[in-house]
């Protein structure tokens, strides 16, 4: 039997045994300060940069 028959045999959907709703839950932030929300406010702000300068 593969991983994924155990998987799906032992889904709820199918009357198996389920224990993922006893599991402990997790309290998570994304990442603040990383290189690439810097890099998205930087291009936002040159995109809008620009945009004011075309209107002008």
């Amino acid at each position: 039997m593969t991983a994924w028959q155990l998987i799906f045999l032992q889904s709820r959907a199918n009357d198996g045994l389920y224990d993922g709703d006893s599991l402990p839950t997790r309290n998570w932030d994304w990442p603040e300060g990383t290189w690439f929300q810097k890099r998205l406010r930087y291009l936002r702000a040159r995109h809008w940069q620009t945009a004011q300068r075309e209107s002008i």
